[in-house]
This record gives structure tokens, sequence and C-alpha cells, in this order.
């Protein structure tokens, strides 16, 4: 089980990390994706969603190196 959660953080890590990479480089994909404009806009949801983004990316990057580490420990000994 410890695994499967290790592989989840991970790739939800790698998911997070690239809607940010995405929502920096072309900030509006949200307006054109969903058809609407959150902020008139403006841009201040996209600055805070790739910022929640890459918030996301490191949490689940530091979860997913933790269960890494748990589960090589248990391996060694």
């Amino acid at each position: 089980m410890a695994r499967i959660r290790m592989w989840l953080e991970a790739g939800l890590a790698a998911a997070a990390a690239g809607l940010a990479v995405l929502t920096l480089f072309i900030p509006d994909w949200i307006e054109r994706f969903f058809d609407a404009k959150p902020d008139s806009g403006e841009g201040e949801v996209e600055w805070l969603l790739a910022a929640l983004f890459a918030a996301a990316a490191a949490v689940l990057a530091l979860l997913a190196r933790r269960d890494w580490r748990r589960l090589h420990a248990a391996a060694d000994h």
C-alpha cells in the first residue's frame, strides 16, 4: 500500500508541477479551456493557481520522498 501511495504522490506532484509551469507560460489556458474569465482577464486567478499548483507539487514531492525513504529503510532491515 505504501508503494502505491508513494507513486500516487509522485504522479500528482508531477501533474501539479506541470500545471504550474503551464500556467506560467500560458496564463490564459484556464480561460481558454473553461471558456470563462473568473477575474475579468486581469490574471490574478492565474497567478494564484500557479502558486497553489507549485505549493501542491512541493508538498506532494516531499510526501513521496518520505514514503520512498521508508520503503527503502524497511527493505534494508
